[in-house]
């Protein structure tokens, strides 16, 4: 068995904790064979990552976290939202296809859409077994529940028009191609090829509720029970109740406090103005079947550096051949080390070694493919000074959370 542990988080561009807090709290050493975090507003705003979209400072945290036992396979930056993968290095000789796309869902016209909000797919295969990690930053209000649905429809469809690529028949040497038809059939058709399919991320559905009610309500149910009452309210659940949404797709039940807004460096609910109401706006969803099994779906309350609280799941992956089993077994989960490991070199569907890092160009001002390494004099000048204080603040006006 694969031990897998998937992350959603939503950073608020706040710095990242320390390595021992994360690998205490979120990303513990000696336990997953695959880890694959995504984050949303990871290391700069939605406004100044149109800027500089670069996750070096997060990524190379994470390395730290994760030291040599571990190879980076696979990172993927769309504007603030960022999705890496890392694999234990007993596992890689078995890891191939590894590939990942983006998905824009944000501010425009039509299929022209910034990268504000969107969607990023990270696949690769385990002894021949399909995996996808889809990491979403959906439509944020209330109001968006609508629109949300929209989104995953189109992030779903587009990622498996550009993504997905069937097992080949016994003798083919060309895979089945997506239908180019309705979302909805490629939304099926992604299901029906990929083996293990996990869809998460800072999803924005809320509690339709008001925000006396969901308080009066957490505080009478601080246990399961209560909560579960709670999520009778959750816009999620609707959506796969109206099959608006996430249609095939399952949740593992939620036994934790909604993972939003909260007032930094605490755990009381927004105090603003705003007064949000409460919501479990960060979640994980994944495709039933015998090959996916869910061990742990909680949140972290002690890392309060956002106003997000960051969500994890772990799953036990199998049916993944006896290579996979030896992998995972005979040479125990996490042997002990003290080689260093170079940066991972995998073949890429492209059939070119390199490591995948990719940052996708959006419309709008980041169409200048502003480096993620600018220099103060490039700050000081008329267009910086336009870029990074002018921007943002039109942004805050218009693009909303």
């Amino acid at each position: 068995m694969v031990r897998v542990r998937v992350v959603t988080w939503n950073m608020q561009a706040n710095a990242p904790p320390s390595v021992e807090m994360l690998r205490a709290e979120l990303l513990p050493l000696n336990t997953h064979h695959v880890v694959v975090v995504g984050t949303e507003e990871c290391e700069n705003t939605i406004a100044k990552s149109l800027i500089n979209p670069s996750k070096d400072k997060w990524e190379g945290r994470l390395r730290e976290v994760f030291g040599d036992r571990y190879d980076l396979i696979c990172g993927h930056a769309l504007q603030a939202t960022h999705s890496i993968a890392f694999v234990h290095r007993a596992l890689v000789p078995l890891i191939s296809a590894v590939k990942s796309e983006a998905v824009s869902t944000g501010l425009g016209v039509g299929a022209t859409r910034m990268g504000n909000k969107g969607g990023i797919g990270i696949h690769f295969a385990v002894n021949g077994t399909s995996l996808l990690f889809i990491n979403a930053h959906l439509a944020h209000a209330r109001k968006g529940y609508d629109r949300r649905n929209e989104e995953y429809h189109t992030i779903t469809a587009e990622l498996s028009r550009r993504l997905v690529r069937a097992t080949p028949a016994v003798g083919s040497t060309v895979p089945a191609e997506p239908p180019s038809s309705d979302s909805e059939s490629l939304v099926a058709w992604m299901q029906e090829h990929v083996d293990c399919l996990v869809w998460g991320g800072d999803l924005n559905y809320r509690l339709e509720l008001e925000r006396a009610e969901a308080e009066e309500q957490l505080q009478d149910g601080a246990d399961v029970i209560g909560l579960q009452s709670l999520l009778e309210h959750d816009q999620l659940k609707r959506a796969i109740r109206e099959e608006a949404a996430f249609v095939g797709m399952e949740e593992a039940p939620i036994e934790f406090r909604p993972t939003y807004k909260y007032d930094h460096n605490t755990d009381a609910f927004d105090s603003s103005a705003k007064q949000r109401v409460p919501s479990w706006t960060d979640r994980i969803l994944f495709k039933p079947g015998d090959a996916v099994d869910v061990h742990a779906y909680r949140s972290v309350q002690a890392l309060r550096t956002s106003d997000h609280r960051p969500v994890y799941a772990d799953f036990l992956m199998g049916k993944l051949g006896r290579a996979a089993q030896s992998a995972t077994s005979s040479r125990d989960l996490l042997p002990p080390t003290t080689t260093s490991i170079s940066p991972p070199r995998l073949q890429t569907s492209a059939g070119r070694l390199r490591h995948r890092v990719r940052v996708p160009t959006t419309v709008g001002p980041s169409r200048a493919r502003a480096s993620a390494r600018r220099t103060p004099r490039y700050a000081r000048s008329c267009k910086g000074r336009l870029l990074t204080r002018v921007w943002p603040r039109v942004w805050r006006v218009v693009g909303g959370e």
